[in-house]
């Protein structure tokens, strides 16, 4: 075993790249770790991103929240502008972390590339209102209000 967490792993049977510490069938575990090294050289930044994004998001599913907090944390550093990404990694901080200090910038991120998105603003406003700063804590209720009332109705829609 690669000493990964379960199902983070790629099989290597199934045609994706050997993982480190996983020899591939025929091959000595240096020549696998040459191979995924090679690999890891030749795949584009949006790959690793995206590579990171995924194992982060399954991390999160299974509650491997220090795992989870890797891979988001890759995947913020290597410039993604996933809003989402920014928002469960400020989440999961706050959850392991225990300094919602460093939830906030991810927070604030999260909401400048998605405004629309009311659960970041509802989240950014309890982390404000938890760090004692009352007017961003308001300044967001008000934000998300404003999105509120300019919301196309849902009922409006069926209709079309």
């Amino acid at each position: 075993p690669s000493g990964g967490p379960p199902g983070l792993q790629a099989d290597p049977g199934a045609g994706d790249p050997p993982v480190h510490g996983r020899p591939q069938a025929g091959t000595s575990g240096a020549e696998s770790v040459a191979t995924t090294l090679k690999l890891a050289d030749d795949e584009s930044s949006s790959d690793r991103v995206r590579r990171s994004l995924h194992a982060a998001k399954v991390a999160d599913r299974m509650g491997l929240w220090h795992e989870a907090v890797r891979h988001y944390t890759s995947a913020v550093e290597s410039g993604s502008g996933d809003a989402d990404a920014s928002f469960r990694l400020a989440v999961l901080l706050r959850k392991t972390d225990g300094d919602p200090r460093m939830s906030l910038d991810h927070l604030r991120r999260a909401t400048i590339l998605r405004p629309e998105r009311v659960e970041y603003r509802r989240e950014l406003a309890g982390l404000y209102e938890e760090l004692g700063f009352a007017a961003s804590a308001r300044g967001q209720r008000e934000q998300i209000r404003q999105l509120r009332e300019t919301a196309p109705s849902k009922r409006f829609w069926q209709f079309w």
